[in-house]
């Protein structure tokens, strides 16, 4: 079970909501800068960042699977917390305000790059044997 810190509060918890509403918190704009300090202060993790057309094409797919709208993504920050055998997917607009955040194991993150086509920057089963202790 992948154990998140939200010690900002409000930071913490709007970046890990699925869906960020813009009437439940008027007003805040929660940046890339903001994930690592905010959600994972303690913790070690691999990010990635897409932009340009491979972020449009993850955009697609990841918001057909939240089931809701949201605006374009700017940036999709992809995140790997070390052995904890899921990814993060932090979705940025172009005001540079987090929109979205998925949550998913690493072959259903895998299955999401590879449905837009994207080539994933970890490969499922190495990254779940290497988040094992030897």
């Amino acid at each position: 079970m992948l154990m998140l810190s939200t010690s900002g509060a409000g930071a913490g918890q709007a970046l890990l909501a699925q869906n960020s509403s813009p009437s439940a918190d008027a007003g805040a704009c929660y940046g890339p800068a903001e994930v690592k300090p905010e959600v994972f202060p303690d913790r070690p993790v691999v990010m990635h960042d897409f932009t340009g057309s491979q972020a449009g094409k993850l955009s697609g797919v990841i918001a057909a699977l939240v089931e809701q709208a949201v605006p374009p993504a700017a940036l999709v920050m992809l995140v790997l917390p070390s052995d904890s055998g899921q990814a993060l997917a932090f979705e940025f607009a172009a005001d540079g305000c987090h929109t979205v955040t998925l949550t998913l194991d690493l072959a259903s993150m895998a299955a999401v790059f590879q449905t837009a086509g994207v080539a994933a920057p970890f490969d499922a089963p190495f990254s779940r044997a290497a988040g094992t202790s030897t």
